[in-house]
């Protein structure tokens, strides 16, 4: 496909340029690194002092050549359209309050004087403005895919990538108007804790360097996650995929820097008052040609993916239904002429081939061999059809893929083993018992949070996946009852999961046969989450049927799933058990173990909350039945 006369990536974009102007600007431009590489850290400030000179100049002789038509008229749309959505300035109210949260827990969590002297304001402003700089970083995290992850997807889904092809935008201009659309709402975010850190410095206590380096350092971060979330985006097909992937990536690898470096990305210390091994305000010369390698590189690899389709190529298109030369009686060879409108008329119609189709089967069954293939293989269509289609619509769980399967079949055989062998050999052990409980409890943990993960993810997108691919309306075109359509949601959300709660069954039965469970504790583990993962499953089938789309769905599940594990795992002020546990090992040593005052009332808790959320998995169930069958009578078409 030819490129827009506005590529910007092409040769003679360049050519308008003179010699002068081309080894001016590579000479400011190679500057930095020439300096970090032989002076260090402390030449850092000239290296971004160049650096700015370079984009200074860079700009003066682009604008001599007409500008860098880099954003397209596509760039203003979309800045007003996500600005008229409303949404930005929620997030910022929000964002705004958060932050005055976080003042008020540092002021009260300073032991309050008579009189305080101008140490102690100092002292209680430098605990805020890290507090202030760590919300402000975690808070660009958690949104950046949320902005920029459904940026190209959310086109690729609603079929507006096309027209957009269609137009003389070229591929740059499209990339980047995504994502500095984008990245002025979330410097929004950035500008609007100005007012709170500008009181702040009333107190004194911080040097405005500190300041300014890790403002720099959140907008540094701004750019490059934002430009990997539009790579993944540029590469992903549907708008879930594109979010849930840019927060398995960003989130987990922001959080292990943070706690191997000491704050980093997240907030940037002092050289004059860390310790070694640090990255601080001082180093963001150094920081900022990697934060600009990475954006680089991620932009250019997204460009370089828009285009790519499942589509032929055109030239493609045209060789094939080109006439191909035919072999005569004599043997020689002609190409095959067109027929004419004459001789269409005279000629009668050549019939039909007959097109046998053959049956194919799913990739992963295709790239298995047979005795796996068996595994794979769907049930016979019971009575209850749509049951059926929500308990295996989307082929088997990852776990039993062959991707997955067999290289981790002879890990799990032998891990399992090792840890048989180790729990039997260490009965009555009392130091061998205690450590396979803590072993047990971990991979307890490990197994219910994922399989509720799950739960939340396929709750929250059953109903509207299905009214994004316009399928809900011929569902709802069956004579059954909407209640029916529902449950058999839920169950399947429920069932998907299946292979999470064997290896859930598989832990409380191995640690009640080695001791590390007493009985009744195993039977209340069994027992005790279900009123949680069952308000979980009917929170994301309401949020699922009340949003519209599967972005706005997955976010509120995201954030209800963040509040709600951090709430269930707290640990309760005079026990040392989260409460989810608290019935379950308070059997622990045994049903004649002594039960303190504290421990009484942490058994009372646990009997409020249990109850608790089982009332509100039944609100929800009502709620969203209610809801559903409100918006089928007001839209959708009557039985």
């Amino acid at each position: 496909m030819a490129k827009s006369p506005r590529f910007w990536l092409s040769i003679g974009w360049l050519a308008g340029w003179s010699w002068t102007e081309r080894a001016f600007i590579a000479l400011l431009a190679l500057a930095p690194f020439v300096i970090l590489f032989i002076v260090g850290r402390d030449g850092g400030p000239v290296a971004g002092g160049f650096a700015l000179a370079a984009f200074v100049a860079l700009n003066v002789v682009v604008f001599r050549h007409g500008g860098w038509r880099l954003l397209g008229p596509h760039f203003y749309y979309d800045v007003v359209r996500l600005a008229r959505r409303g949404r930005s300035t929620i997030l910022r109210i929000a964002y705004i309050l958060a932050m005055l949260g976080g003042f008020l827990y540092v002021f009260d969590d300073t032991p309050v004087a008579r009189a305080w002297t101008p140490n102690d304001f100092a002292r209680v402003s430098d605990r805020f403005t890290f507090t202030l700089f760590l919300v402000q970083n975690l808070a660009v995290i958690v949104l950046i895919p949320a902005y920029l992850a459904s940026a190209i997807a959310e086109e690729k889904e609603r079929r507006t990538l096309e027209l957009l092809f269609t137009t003389q935008l070229s591929d740059t201009e499209i990339v980047l108007g995504k994502l500095t659309s984008r990245i002025i709402h979330l410097f929004g975010f950035v500008i609007a804790g100005f007012p709170i850190l500008s009181l702040i410095q009333l107190w004194g206590g911080i040097d405005l360097l500190l300041i300014a380096g890790n403002l720099l350092n959140t907008l540094l971060n701004i750019l490059s996650i934002g430009s990997f979330c539009l790579l993944i985006s540029a590469f992903c097909k549907t708008v879930s995929a594109a979010v849930l992937s840019s927060y398995a990536i960003v989130m987990p690898i922001s959080l292990c820097f943070a706690s191997a470096m000491r704050g980093f990305p997240l907030v940037l210390q002092d050289a004059r008052q860390a310790g070694e091994r640090v990255l601080t305000v001082q180093d963001l010369g150094i920081l900022t040609v990697v934060h600009l390698v990475v954006t680089a590189m991620c932009l250019f690899l997204a460009v370089v993916k828009l285009r790519e389709s499942d589509m032929p190529a055109l030239d493609q298109v045209i060789r094939a239904s080109a006439p191909r030369p035919v072999a005569d009686a004599s043997g020689s060879f002609s190409a095959v002429k067109e027929p004419t409108l004459s001789t269409a008329i005279q000629e009668e119609p050549a019939p039909l081939p007959i097109i046998v189709a053959k049956p194919t089967k799913p990739p992963w069954v295709q790239a298995s061999p047979e005795v796996l293939a068996r595994l794979y293989s769907l049930p016979p269509v019971s009575d209850q059809p749509l049951l059926w289609k929500d308990r295996y619509l989307g082929g088997p769980s990852w776990l039993l893929s062959p991707l997955v399967f067999v290289p981790a079949l002879p890990f799990v055989v032998l891990g399992a083993m090792v840890i048989l062998f180790g729990a039997v050999a260490s009965i009555g052990d009392p130091h061998a018992q205690q450590m396979w409980h803590a072993v047990m409890r971990f991979f307890y943990y490990v197994f219910l949070i994922c399989y509720i993960l799950g739960v939340g993810y396929r709750a929250a997108v059953t109903v509207a996946r299905e009214r994004q691919q316009q399928t809900l309306e011929p569902l709802l075109l069956l004579p059954i009852e909407r209640s029916e359509i529902l449950f058999a949601k839920l169950a399947g959300v429920l069932w998907h999961g299946w292979p999470w709660l064997l290896l859930l069954a598989g832990d409380i039965v191995l640690g009640t046969l080695i001791g590390a469970y007493h009985p009744l504790s195993a039977v209340l583990l069994s027992l005790t989450p279900w009123p949680m993962i069952l308000f979980v499953a009917t929170f994301g089938l309401l949020l699922s049927v009340v949003l519209q789309t599967v972005l706005r769905a997955t976010l509120v599940m995201v954030i209800t799933l963040i509040g709600l594990f951090g709430c269930t795992f707290i640990e309760p002020p005079v026990s040392y058990r989260p409460w989810v546990e608290v019935f379950a090992f308070s059997l622990q040593k045994g049903l004649t173990a002594h039960i303190d005052d504290g421990h009484k009332g942490n058994l009372l808790f646990v009997a409020v909350m249990l109850p608790l959320f089982a009332a509100a998995a039944f609100a929800c169930w009502k709620i969203a039945l209610v809801m559903f069958e409100n918006r089928v009578r007001s839209s959708g078409p009557e039985v």
